[in-house]
């Protein structure tokens, strides 16, 4: 899929942001990239649209 810029790269499995980044073109995002897989080596990297001005809601809810 193709998604376009900007987009948020992340590691899969670090905790509290690091190594996440906006790439805004291929050379930041190759970077990012190289970041994330040195971050977290042999786990998996995200690469998500990144909406500029939204904000993020979490709900956590038990029944």
């Amino acid at each position: 899929h193709r998604i376009g810029y900007p987009v948020l790269v992340r590691p899969s499995f670090v905790l509290g942001g690091r190594a996440m980044a906006i790439a805004y073109d291929d050379n930041s995002l190759m970077t990012f990239l190289a970041e994330a897989a040195r971050v977290s080596p042999g786990n998996p990297v995200l690469i998500d649209q990144f909406i500029e001005d939204a904000f993020e809601v979490d709900v956590d809810a038990v029944s």
